[in-house]
């Protein structure tokens, strides 16, 4: 169990949300982030950690539950495709990566334990082109 599994995202962000409920009129980004801000580590879904990653929020936290998920399965679906969830973790920019070289290497061999999975996988050609520039080295800037 992750060390924060039971506080919610605006208790590690450490402020409340700041403005009012978003309702139907708004966007899904700003729904779905009220309806994450108030959800327990624990309690989020594939979908919302892509989400979390796609959006850059929380990183540190959201790589580790993103590496459990992929260890069970390499192609883990959000809402979008199969293996968009590694697709999010893939597009992170390359800051990031170089200040957690540990969570690298994990995702790493994550990929290369699964390559006749991902090879087998009828995703789309940028989840490939992710995993191929990742290897390689040749991140987001």
């Amino acid at each position: 169990m992750q060390k924060n599994s039971n506080k919610t995202i605006s208790q590690l962000l450490h402020h409340d949300w700041v403005g009012p409920v978003p309702n139907t009129c708004d966007s899904y980004i700003q729904r779905t982030l009220y309806r994450l801000y108030h959800t327990e580590i624990a309690h989020l879904e594939t979908e919302d950690v892509r989400f979390l990653v796609n959006q850059e929020i929380l990183l540190e936290e959201m790589i580790p539950i993103a590496i459990n998920l992929l260890q069970s399965n390499i192609l883990a679906e959000g809402d979008f495709y199969e293996g968009d969830l590694l697709n999010a973790v893939l597009s992170i920019k390359n800051d990031f990566w170089i200040n957690h070289q540990e969570l690298k290497t994990s995702i790493t061999e994550i990929i290369k334990e699964n390559k006749s999975v991902i090879e087998a996988c009828d995703c789309p050609r940028k989840v490939i082109r992710n995993i191929d520039s990742f290897l390689s080295g040749e991140f987001q800037s």
